[in-house]
């Protein structure tokens, strides 16, 4: 990517040299930039141009697909401003109100009845009767309860393991859960002094843009570092760019 690729490059050495406060400053400035850049037209530029190289395969002529990407964003920033110019003033309607017309109905009071007072009568004495003991009810038996298995939690395992040199694309593979743990070395003792090592993650952003993982240039090195998926269970796959041998690793939930 010319614009995209270009400044993380630049930006890489000094997030990593330099004292702590200069670190933060660079990485205030690194959001800035990549706030202009998604929103202000570098991003539409990328995106056509890695299109017009990796679809239209116009790889031969860098200027044309420059042109072209161009086009892109002209034709970007002027659907932006016509859309703008276009929205539709909303008018509210005006609610009417039906009055309600409540109508009361009067219930007649009742008079109250004189009623006759009964007198009193004897009332025969009753003699007791005996009364039969309750009968005991069965004590219910419980009935056990079923213990349930524990199903055991899947582990993390190795998902990609790949070694070699000089620029090599990986297998597609796929995975779960959020992340995945990717580990790489490289030893640049064949090549007699110091070379570039890069890895590319392809198959978690939009648009097939792939994320920078390693961007290393020393005689030898390793790192591991994360990938996050962003809900995507793939395919994915790696693109190793190098002068040296390297092996790498991806580790994740399958």
């Amino acid at each position: 990517m010319p614009i995209g690729k270009k400044g993380w490059n630049w930006f890489t050495p000094k997030l990593r040299a330099g004292p702590t406060g200069t670190r933060v400053a660079w990485a205030a400035l690194l959001v800035v930039a990549a706030f202009c850049y998604a929103f202000f037209g570098p991003l539409v530029f990328d995106a056509a141009y890695w299109v017009l190289g990796k679809v239209a395969r116009f790889q031969a002529d860098r200027r044309l697909r420059a042109g072209v990407s161009i086009a892109f964003v002209v034709v970007y920033f002027v659907a932006l401003s016509l859309s703008g110019s276009k929205q539709p003033n909303s008018t509210g309607a005006g609610a009417t109100s039906t009055p309600l017309v409540a109508m009361a109905t009067a219930s007649p009071s009742a008079s109250p009845t004189a009623s006759p007072t009964a007198s009193p009568t004897a009332s025969p004495s009753a003699s007791p009767t005996a009364t039969s003991a309750p009968t005991p009810s069965p004590i219910p038996t419980p009935v056990p309860t079923p213990t349930a298995t524990p199903v055991p939690a899947p582990t993390p395992g190795t998902l990609l393991s790949i070694s070699g040199s000089g620029i090599k694309s990986s297998r597609e593979f796929t995975a779960s859960g959020d992340s995945v743990d990717v580990t790489y070395t490289f030893n640049c003792s064949n090549f007699g002094s110091e070379g570039n090592f890069q890895i590319y993650f392809y198959g978690a952003n939009l648009f097939g843009i792939p994320d920078i993982l390693a961007n290393d240039l020393a005689k030898k090195g390793g790192d591991t570092t994360t990938e996050y998926l962003n809900g995507a269970t793939g395919p994915f796959h790696l693109e190793m760019n190098s002068e040296c041998k390297w092996t790498v690793k991806v580790i994740g939930m399958p």
